[in-house]
């Protein structure tokens, strides 16, 4: 029971983390790069060095862990959900 109340709160928790991502993806310019890389990929593979770099300088690493770290907790909390589901489901087959 404690463990699906923690997997619903983290898994609410992914929306304000997604926001935040969402957000920092726009103010880096990240997408710019994406782009370019899709459009005109002759350039990009030319100078792979300075956009892969640059592609990594504009990443927004706080968002990704932000994510990260809820789905991790998400993930974690479900597990642990489904295992004591099977063990009260065990208890009480044998009981």
């Amino acid at each position: 029971m404690v463990f699906s109340f923690a997997g619903a709160i983290s898994g609410i928790g992914l929306i304000p983390a997604y926001q935040f991502f969402r957000a920092e993806i726009s103010a880096s310019g990240f997408i710019q790069f994406l782009s370019l890389l899709f459009s005109d990929p002759e350039v990009a593979f030319l100078y792979w060095q300075d956009f892969s770099l640059s592609f990594l300088e504009l990443l927004p690493v706080a968002g990704l862990a932000a994510i990260l770290g809820s789905v991790l907790a998400f993930l974690g909390s479900l597990r642990l959900a489904v295992r004591e589901m099977k063990n009260a489901f065990t208890v009480a087959q044998t009981a």
